[in-house]
């Protein structure tokens, strides 16, 4: 089950998150609008649903395998897949707790302006 942890996390997590960078830079170019527009939009529309469709592909592959469908039953694919959501699961809550802390030591930075090389690593950072 720690595999499949480790699959939600390394391979689900970061295979959502850029073809979610990869779709709204494209939809952006293509459009013509803002890509925090395309973001905003996005992240309601399209990211829950290929979300989803990512955590359950290492399913369906290893359901097309005849060796794994001969061997497990209904509560191993439960069971995976729970590991798999878990997975992912902890890397959202990272991730999302690292930008918040990111944008809001660059909020002090700029209200505070300390430096400029901090001020423009911020600026670097949080554009969007």
């Amino acid at each position: 089950m720690l595999i499949a942890f480790a699959v939600g996390v390394y391979g689900c997590g970061v295979a959502a998150g850029l073809v979610e960078f990869a779709y709204t830079r494209l939809y952006a170019n293509q459009s013509g609008l803002s890509l925090v527009t395309v973001e905003n939009t996005t992240s309601y529309a399209v990211a829950p649903w290929l979300e989803e469709l990512v955590k359950i592909s290492p399913l369906l592959l290893a359901g097309l395998s005849l060796k794994v469908r001969r061997q497990w039953g209904l509560t191993d694919y439960v069971v995976v897949g729970a590991a798999l959501g878990g997975g992912f699961g902890l890397l959202e809550a990272c991730s999302g707790s690292a930008w918040s802390r990111i944008e809001s030591s660059c909020g002090t930075a700029r209200g505070l302006s300390r430096t400029r090389s901090s001020h423009l690593t911020c600026r670097a950072l949080t554009r969007r």
